[in-house]
């Protein structure tokens, strides 16, 4: 761990208990959970190779703590979590997962006014880090899968504000900022920095019915330090939004806006190559590798529309998510991406010790503000199972499959644009009673 790594976590630490001494020890309760889940693993082609499939197969374990308290007027959760996945061929010990978490939310009520903190750490593989399902949340951050033996170092931190003016406006502000590193230099990924800001207002039309507006900021640094390749942006817009609520237990969201994005970008030297249909001008980097065509000094401006459709059903033994949406989003290639996504989940309690999961993700890339023909398309499909054994034990299984489909261009010849994994994994878990303070 580097000195500024163990300098955030500190300071993630430090937050948490200056946001738990604030509060007055009355009404106050700490409750601390374990969580153990470990199985087998089995995967067709884990690398989402293009060229050869290799399957593997080995053992996974992923333990966490919730860390939950709450106050009269303050809550927080810290939740350290790691995860380990071994495989059983030595040839696949680059597959092999080292993970670590630790996330950190606060909430702090004033009168009228709601003050918000988030800060997240992770030191993760890279190949666990670009494997998300329907059910997972945004994970900050587009995928490249460009497989290699890497870890990715995210850090990442969040305030937000929301002002009650009246019982039917509400002002909200909200600012993140985001940090990421490769270890690994000749990957083809590229360091970033990115932050963003939010305004915005809402107006309820009536119990069912609330209406907004919103300006958004943000700024997008990236670096590959070896190929000496640059790329920066700056997005800008505004939005509107509606929600709706069609019952106690479905709720709508209708969302849109308008964004402006600015890219300063050096993409490498210009070299012309010959290719199977003929010579091309191609950007050639620090490595001598082409990355895409010419020209390589880009300096744009480009308008995109983004917004974001969804449904969300609760009740006590189901929930049911689907979205579609459109949003502009940091990318490990070096690039702010056009990320058009839809997705559907569903939960549902079957019996009282049965419980089933299943969900598609789907996801088209699109690099905003730069003319390469890299765009990409990622389906991931999941189901899973969970059987309680007693109170605390588990027994669950999971299948994920996953695709990608890339962009025919001169460089993928006698590529296979179209590769995809199938995993199971199959195992116990285990919810401890954990531990009450009061």
């Amino acid at each position: 761990m580097t000195v500024q790594t163990a300098n955030f976590v500190g300071a993630l630490l430090l937050a948490a208990l200056l946001s738990v001494a604030a509060e007055s020890t009355l009404g106050n309760e700490l409750q601390i959970t374990p969580q153990l889940l470990t199985g087998l693993t089995y995967e067709s082609n884990p690398r989402l190779s293009r060229q050869v499939e290799d399957e593997a197969q080995g053992l996974s374990a992923d333990g966490r703590l919730d860390i939950n308290y709450v106050g009269p007027r303050t809550s927080v959760r810290l939740a350290p979590r790691a995860r380990f996945a071994l495989y059983s061929d030595d040839e696949d010990e680059e597959l092999e997962d080292e993970d670590i978490y630790l996330d950190l939310a606060a909430n702090h009520r004033i009168g009228n006014q709601e003050f918000g903190l988030t800060a997240e750490f992770s030191d993760i593989a890279v190949r666990t880090s670009e494997l998300a399902t329907a059910e997972d949340a945004d994970v900050g951050g587009a995928a490249n899968l460009l497989f290699v033996d890497d870890s990715q170092l995210s850090r990442s931190a969040g305030a937000s504000w929301a002002w009650r003016l009246n019982p039917t406006n509400t002002l909200r502000a909200s600012a993140n900022a985001t940090n990421v590193n490769y270890r690994r230099l000749r990957t083809g990924r590229f360091d970033y920095d990115y932050a963003a800001g939010n305004l915005s207002w809402e107006h309820r039309l009536s119990e069912k019915v609330s209406a907004g507006v919103g300006v958004n900021l943000s700024e997008f640094e990236s670096e590959n330090r070896a190929a000496l390749q640059t790329n920066d942006s700056k997005t800008y817009g505004g939005n509107v939004f509606i929600n709706y609520d069609f019952s106690d237990t479905l709720r709508g969201q209708l969302y849109f806006g308008q964004r402006t994005t600015e890219v300063d970008a050096n993409l490498g030297e210009e070299e012309q190559l010959l290719t199977p249909f003929g010579l091309a001008t191609f950007c050639v980097n620090a490595l001598n590798q082409p990355v895409a065509l010419a020209p390589c000094e880009i300096n744009s401006e480009t308008d995109n529309s983004v917004g974001n459709a969804s449904l969300t059903k609760t009740s006590e033994r189901t929930r049911y998510t689907a979205s579609v949406s459109r949003s502009i989003t940091p990318s490990s290639n070096g690039t702010e991406a056009i990320q058009d996504e839809l997705r559907l989940a569903v939960t549902q309690q079957l019996w009282r010790r049965t419980q089933i999961n299943a969900g598609v993700l789907y996801r088209k890339l699109d690099r905003a503000g730069l003319t390469i023909d890299d765009d990409r398309e990622f389906i991931t499909a999941n189901f899973g199972f969970r059987w309680s054994l007693t109170r605390h034990w588990s027994l669950f299984g999971r299948y994920r499959y996953n695709r990608i489909e890339y962009a025919d261009n001169a460089l993928s010849v006698n590529l296979d644009n179209t590769p995809e994994n199938h995993a199971v994994l199959v195992g116990l878990t285990y919810r401890g009673k954990g531990w009450r303070f009061r």
